[in-house]
């Protein structure tokens, strides 16, 4: 569809199902941003991810553990392309 997007759900889907989609769907099009904006920035990069993962985070907005993977507060999917760009450069 242009300029939107195509979403196909079971006649009945239930609540669980359909936020599990939405979830897919947003931590989907955050990798691509991701890969994106690392991509663009690697030469000034200490070094790539190794991983990228999202989940809750209670006290910050990312991480980067010792062997390289990242993991990324499932807000940001939602923040400013700019903000989260910003957060993924920093870690």
């Amino acid at each position: 569809v242009d300029g939107g997007i195509d979403a196909h759900a079971p006649a009945q889907p239930s609540a669980a199902t359909l936020a599990r989609a939405l979830r897919d769907f947003y931590e989907a099009q955050s990798r691509a941003d991701v890969a994106r904006w690392t991509a663009r920035h690697l030469a000034g990069l200490p070094r790539p991810p190794s991983a990228v993962r999202f989940k809750a985070m209670a006290s910050q907005w990312g991480s980067m553990a010792p062997d390289a993977a990242m993991a990324l507060d499932r807000a940001l999917v939602l923040a400013p392309p700019d903000v989260f760009e910003y957060v993924v450069l920093h870690e």
